[in-house]
């Protein structure tokens, strides 16, 4: 055999190889650039989306959150009022909470048009359903995007490569907040307790004393019979007057046998599981005709005088009653709804026509 010949021949095959070699390490590295240019994207886009879902989040809650109006208190909303404020902190927050770096602007959507990107309505726990037409505010609808029509695309960092320089991105949220309480549960087993206080006030007495008090507000502030705070918020008393026989508008939240340490127990701390296992479900709540029937207890005493005191200025929430029939302990009242309210100042020694417990109405929340 020639050695020289074999040689050469496998020096050239060698040789072809090695360029084999360098144009498959080429396409390789090649390929491992644009998947790293491509991760690369992909992590900038997650972030931008994160972005953009947070900026949505904080924006629907925030309208949401100051939906609540002063004028409900009153009976007297304000729906414009509560609109333009909710689409006003909408826009504040998006420019909160950047993307990217770019603050965010959003459309008011003044229309409140259902395709806009900030659409008010009424959310209905009950039945799941978002209602844009109606004006009884509590939820808010928003978009947040970064496309060619609003704050721009989201550009890329390498995706000029793949002949992609900017991506179009939005994110929803939703936010309600509930403001027709027709109940409240503690599971047995829990340790949390209600806002609930074991008093119930006539509903008429309720709205009339609102009226007058919104009218006293805008005319007169000197009227006594009627306080009116800011925004014509009233003060009234919890039991102005004799509702039945032996009874001043005390209730049991749960034994009919509840005594005074009970009450003041539920005045100081409010209700607890033990006081919810009286009522089915462990759930104080209106039925479906909208009622709940509460019995009475023999009343108010200068005993509960030190916890009404501890919860003065606190939020608390009050039943209002319909109507009242019976006495002392055995008086029923017809409970219609809830209201917040918070105890303002209370006299409980002296002559009866003398005794009150003074109270303003106020937004209270209740995990119960």
């Amino acid at each position: 055999m020639n050695r020289n010949r074999t040689s050469r021949w496998q020096h050239g095959q060698w040789r072809r190889r090695r360029a084999a070699i360098l144009i498959i390490g080429a396409l390789f590295a090649t390929s491992a650039c644009l998947l790293c240019a491509m991760a690369v994207d992909v992590g900038h886009l997650a972030v931008s989306r994160g972005e953009l879902q947070r900026s949505a989040d904080a924006t629907a809650l925030a309208s949401a959150a100051v939906m609540l109006d002063v004028g409900d208190l009153n009976d007297q909303p304000d729906p414009a009022t509560v609109a333009a404020h909710a689409r006003t902190v909408a826009a504040d927050f998006a420019l909160l909470n950047p993307c990217r770096g770019v603050p965010l602007t959003v459309d008011r959507n003044e229309n409140n048009s259902p395709d806009g990107d900030l659409v008010l309505g009424r959310y209905n726990s009950e039945t799941g359903e978002f209602n844009p037409n109606s004006t009884r505010y509590n939820a808010a609808h928003i978009l947040v995007r970064r496309d060619q029509h609003r704050n721009g695309p989201v550009p890329l960092i390498f995706g000029g490569l793949l002949g992609m320089r900017a991506v179009n991105l939005h994110r929803e949220a939703a936010a309600f907040i509930e403001n027709d309480i027709r109940g409240f549960h503690i599971p047995e087993d829990s340790l949390e307790t209600s806002k609930l206080l074991p008093f119930s006030l006539q509903i008429d007495l309720w709205l009339d004393r609102a009226s007058e008090a919104l009218d006293q507000f805008t005319h007169d502030r000197g009227n006594q019979s009627v306080s009116s705070g800011p925004d014509g918020i009233f003060e009234i008393s919890l039991f102005p007057s004799r509702l039945a026989p032996g009874n001043f508008g005390t209730v049991n939240l749960g034994s009919s046998a509840n005594s005074a340490d009970t009450l003041r127990r539920q005045i100081l701390h409010g209700p607890n599981a033990s006081d919810f296992s009286y009522f089915p479900d462990n759930t104080i709540q209106l039925n479906d005709n909208g009622v709940l029937m509460l019995n009475g207890n023999t009343g108010v005493t200068a005993s509960m005088l030190d916890e009404l005191e501890q919860i003065i200025g606190e939020p608390r929430i009050v039943p209002l009653h319909a109507t009242v029939s019976g006495q002392g302990n055995d008086a029923w009242f017809e409970v219609v709804a809830f209201v917040g309210i918070t105890v303002m100042d209370l006299q409980l020694t002296g002559a009866l026509h003398n005794r009150y417990i003074q109270i303003q109405p106020t937004y209270t929340c209740d995990i119960t």
